[in-house]
């Protein structure tokens, strides 16, 4: 009976014991046996028969405990192989539906169940958070794994590309034979430009963690200008649209920041377009100070399940897609950039139906 899931109730003090419906002991810790007087653990699945002489006070007990509502112990006594024995009996319905009873010894008032209900709870909220910590852990210790993988990889790739097509232009000159010199140069090129993108990105990336902000009076209209440069090549190679619905709106925001963020919800749009329509892009804002100011990027491309919404924003997460590539940080960048302004980003979208990011501008003081 050492299940990790009972570790926390084996530290108790206090005699404790878990019965299934069927009177079979779940769990028994230490201070329960020293009550009863014997050092001889139950076995598993073990009867209350083979622990107390007259068992049935105790099947009345656990009858009654089910019928009574609001959390109040039922309280009986009974004899066991070393005389009589005080119990308390808590009816208890695990997760998954599944009955069971707590027994609980040396109880002489409510309070004292109150105060053991208390610690076990107490504990029960220990173990859910420590279960919930062990999870992010793994969660995020698969991320770096995945995240890795996905690095190497995406580095191999273009370095593979250099060295062969390198080594073809060089064979091509030792042979005296430059037709497709220019175009292994070009591939080459390409395959370069290529990994210092991702050696880019990954430096915004860490730049974005380390920034400290410099806040000041913000257009919008000037960002999304920058951004219309900046991005011109991929828009025009998509035939994607960049629109911008409220030109004279300011706002208070580190410029380079905010224009990395919008930067980032853009390319994102690029990378998820649908192929079936040209690509619309949409920077606006709705609301008021008053109200709340929401700065939304709103598209038109292949959306996605909004129960995948959350996960979007986590750090070296990619949707489950065959042409997505990328290695999971623009959207973490960008609620980190967010974040860091006392903003908050969320994300809203339908399969087939675009996406739209919605960043909250409020009042808080910038961390």
């Amino acid at each position: 009976m050492d299940d990790p899931d009972y570790k926390l109730l084996g530290a108790l003090n206090v005699p404790v014991a878990l019965l299934s419906d069927s009177g079979v002991f779940i769990f028994v810790n230490r201070a329960f046996l020293e009550l009863a007087e014997t050092e001889a653990l139950p076995q598993e699945s073990a009867s209350v028969k083979t622990f107390f002489c007259d068992t049935l006070p105790l099947q009345e007990g656990m009858a009654l405990s089910r019928s009574v509502s609001g959390g109040i112990p039922c309280r009986v006594e009974f004899k066991n192989k070393k005389g009589p024995t005080r119990l308390s009996i808590h009816y208890l319905v695990e997760k998954g539906g599944k009955e069971t009873f707590l027994l609980q010894g040396r109880q002489r008032n409510i309070d004292d169940f109150i105060g053991l209900n208390r610690e076990i709870q107490e504990l029960d909220h220990s173990l859910a958070k420590e279960a919930t910590l062990t999870r992010r852990h793994k969660a995020t210790v698969d991320g770096i794994e995945q995240f890795t993988q996905k690095l190497i990889h995406d580095i191999r790739s273009p370095l593979g590309s250099v060295v062969a097509f390198s080594r073809l232009a060089r064979e091509e000159v030792e042979c005296g034979e430059y037709k497709s010199l220019l175009s292994f140069l070009e591939l080459a090129e390409d395959a370069s430009r290529s990994l210092l993108e991702l050696t880019d990105r990954l430096y915004e990336d860490l730049q974005a963690k380390q920034s400290t902000l410099e806040i000041e009076s913000v257009l919008l209209n000037e960002v999304v200008d920058a951004l219309r440069r900046d991005l011109k090549v991929a828009l025009e190679d998509v035939g994607a649209q960049l629109c911008l619905d409220d030109p004279e709106f300011a706002l208070d925001a580190d410029p380079l920041l905010l224009k990395q963020c919008l930067q980032n919800l853009v390319q994102n749009s690029i990378k998820f377009r649908s192929p079936d329509r040209p690509l619309e892009i949409r920077i606006g804002v709705v609301g008021n100070k008053e109200r709340g100011e929401l700065l939304c990027v709103n598209d038109n491309g292949i959306g996605f399940d909004q129960k995948s919404a959350d996960a979007l924003f986590e750090r070296f997460y990619r949707l489950n897609l065959k042409d997505s590539d990328g290695l999971g940080l623009g959207l973490s960048t960008c609620r980190h950039i967010v974040e860091l302004h006392g903003w908050k980003i969320s994300a809203m979208g339908k399969p087939g139906q675009g996406a739209t990011f919605k960043i909250a501008l409020n009042s808080h003081a910038p961390r």
